[in-house]
């Protein structure tokens, strides 16, 4: 977050936090605990998962608002911050995938003074992360679309669910 200019693929978990800093960025950790069968379905490591106890990040996505079982893997990453004593800013995020569903997930802070208030938040751990609730609608059209977009990616190897 607030950074300016691409980051490198190929880098270390690590190496990208240490870049991100370099830039003068914030490093989160996006959604941390995924299911594990689907890094394998798509061969892919889409979290960082305990890395969040050893890496020098700078907040957790602790509130990622995906329907149904979603909810676990948020207190995976609640759960992983209490008992490892990590105080860090917490953040929430849509994860939505589709323009339809951005802003399920949110990141709450004070201030009014846009980014830089976001950034300082974030800096010192004020932040509070929260979700809408779903309607059995957007589920079904969330999971639809993921469905598809999962068997999309598997199909043509491209290693990611976007």
């Amino acid at each position: 977050l607030v950074v300016m200019q691409p980051v490198p693929k190929g880098m270390s978990a690590l190496e990208t936090i240490q870049y991100i800093h370099e830039l003068g960025g914030i490093a989160i950790a996006h959604h941390p605990y995924t299911p594990q069968w689907l890094d394998t379905l798509l061969n892919v490591r889409l979290s960082c998962r305990d890395l969040v106890k050893i890496l020098p990040f700078d907040a957790i996505e602790c509130i990622n608002a995906v329907p149904g079982s979603g909810k676990r893997y948020n207190m995976q990453a609640i759960d992983t911050m209490r008992n490892e004593h990590i105080n860090i800013a917490i953040t929430g995020g849509s994860d939505a995938h589709i323009a339809e569903l951005v802003g399920k997930g949110r990141t709450y802070y004070a201030g009014n003074e846009g980014v830089l208030s976001l950034r300082n938040a974030l800096v010192h751990g004020f932040t509070k992360g929260s979700e809408d609730y779903w309607t059995l609608s957007e589920k079904a059209m969330y999971y639809g679309r993921l469905m598809r977009s999962i068997m999309r990616n598997v199909y043509h190897r491209f290693g990611s669910i976007n």
